[in-house]
């Protein structure tokens, strides 16, 4: 694995784990997930280069499983860390990356395939994160937000507040409490709704890709 790659961020202790095990079955294509590209550049490449600026990052690490031995190359070449997860499930690698690479602190959970999200983007969540005052938080975006790029959510959920919002895979998580945690429990945790296209656009779909590409005006 490594040591954690260091950023030029004064976050304090955060370290960012990303997510980047997944088999992406619903793409249908063998190329795997955080290896498509968006403008010549992969979806990881562009999530890596946004943490990297982040003045709110110290640390960066990046979960794989068997599933992505490609994208473990690519991370090799460029000297970035990563571990190996067990691929049984986001909740399930995230929680064994986070106890087996020893990370402490404020872990904020990132998944690979929002390549529109900027380092900007990133210090808001930890912001909003350390004013939340729960042990976890984890970020939505309103539901309406999502037919401005052409995506279709699979998943929307109804805020207390009468809200619609999606769930985004972005997280914020502290170490030591997902380390004592039993395998169904959970934190308290706070949500943070955001209105931005940038947490909003992931690939799940092909069809989310061309989306994408079209509401950014490249091919």
């Amino acid at each position: 694995m490594g040591e954690n790659y260091v950023c030029n961020g004064s976050g304090k202790g955060v370290t960012c784990l990303i997510m980047a095990g997944g088999r992406g079955k619903r793409l249908g294509i063998s190329i795997e997930k955080p290896l498509l590209e968006v403008g010549n550049k992969t979806i990881l490449d562009r999530v890596l280069e946004a943490v990297l600026s982040a003045s709110k990052i110290d640390k960066v690490i990046v979960s794989v499983t068997s599933f992505t031995p490609e994208t473990r190359k690519k991370l090799e070449e460029k000297g970035v860390s990563y571990i190996l997860t067990p691929g049984e499930g986001f909740i399930e690698d995230m929680r064994f990356a986070i106890k087996e690479a020893g990370l402490f602190g404020g872990v904020l959970v990132l998944v690979c395939d929002v390549p529109l999200i900027t380092a900007e983007d990133i210090d808001e969540i930890v912001t909003h994160y350390k004013r939340c005052g729960k042990p976890a938080m984890s970020v939505m975006v309103k539901a309406e937000v999502y037919e401005r790029i052409g995506l279709d959510p699979s998943y929307i959920v109804e805020l207390e507040d009468g809200e619609l919002a999606v769930p985004t895979g972005i997280n914020f998580v502290q170490a030591e409490l997902i380390k004592s945690l039993g395998y169904e429990d959970v934190l308290e945790e706070r949500v943070y709704v955001s209105e931005s296209v940038n947490f909003a656009a992931n690939i799940n779909k092909m069809e989310d890709l061309e989306n994408i590409k079209k509401f950014l005006g490249i091919s």
